[in-house]
């Protein structure tokens, strides 16, 4: 299956949390291209988590890049920095993104908060997940009305290190 025949593509994705898992997904989406944004609460935490986005893409391409391709590897952070937004609500997150990630703190009850807001605003084609290691994937969704849509993605600490995500199914996450 190609990118353009799949019936939902991910153009955007929406970061709810922007703590050390929240901007280690952020990373790692704008690495595959992606547009971000990205909420949270408290915006000096979007702003510690956009100058650490910047600093892991540059080591990133450091790494990537040939000793003589040091013009390359800044255009291509500069490229992906300039696809990380920051809004001000839940309710733009869910309107902007094609997958919203939760990664707020491991609470069950904010989890639920958050989620149930997010599905009241999303329109019906938006994937929600929350990152969780530990919460039931079933008790977060129950807090949504279209359950179907939940799912937990399980990203590894430190993100962008580990090439590895657990996607857990809810009791009705949608297979579709």
């Amino acid at each position: 299956m190609t990118r353009s025949d799949d019936p939902h593509p991910i153009d955007v994705v929406g970061i709810v949390g922007a703590g050390i898992m929240g901007t280690g997904i952020a990373q790692v989406a704008l690495e595959a291209g992606r547009e971000v944004v990205l909420h949270d609460v408290d915006p000096t935490a979007i702003d510690r988590s956009r100058e650490s986005v910047r600093s892991g893409l540059a080591r990133r391409a450091a790494r990537l890049a040939p000793d003589d391709a040091i013009d390359a590897a800044a255009a291509w952070v500069a490229t992906r920095i300039e696809r990380l937004r920051d809004v001000p609500t839940l309710d733009a997150v869910a309107a902007e993104a094609d997958l919203v990630v939760e990664a707020a703190l491991e609470d069950l009850e904010l989890k639920r908060t958050i989620i149930a807001a997010l599905d009241s605003d999303a329109p019906p084609d938006v994937l929600l997940a929350t990152n969780t290691s530990a919460l039931s994937i079933g008790a977060i969704a129950e807090a949504a009305i279209h359950q179907e849509r939940v799912v937990g993605l399980h990203f590894f600490n430190p993100v962008p290190l580990m090439d590895l995500v657990e996607v857990v199914a809810g009791t009705v996450t949608s297979t579709t």
